[in-house]
């Protein structure tokens, strides 16, 4: 199922993996499912991780933060439709074309 996700939503994801490096970042991305083939990113929200052992990269989304954002989309009329979470242990070589990759992606949206 395609996401379609705007430059300016990457942009922000990419903001929150580069602020909280060397950990892992995570977030809840909002919006609407339009039908079986499509999904639609209208909000993209930054979450604090709980895991904080060092010599793992996994993340934990606090649960009362998880209801409080099902929540207010649930208000806006949203779903939850997907996860975000960074890879701060990929070898900086790998970064520049997960980025254009991504940055490419929503160039079609």
């Amino acid at each position: 199922m395609p996401l379609k996700i705007t430059a300016a939503q990457i942009e922000q994801i990419r903001h929150h993996a580069e602020a909280t490096y060397p950990h892992e970042c995570c977030g809840v991305l909002t919006g609407h499912i339009l039908s079986e083939a499509s999904k639609t990113v209208r909000a993209v929200v930054s979450c604090s991780n709980l895991h904080d052992d060092p010599s793992r990269s996994w993340y934990q989304i606090d649960p009362q933060e998880l209801v409080r954002i099902q929540r207010n989309a649930y208000e806006r009329d949203e779903d939850v439709i997907g996860f975000y979470h960074s890879h701060p242990m990929m070898s900086r070589a790998g970064r520049p074309a997960i980025w254009r990759k991504l940055t490419g992606l929503a160039a079609l949206t």
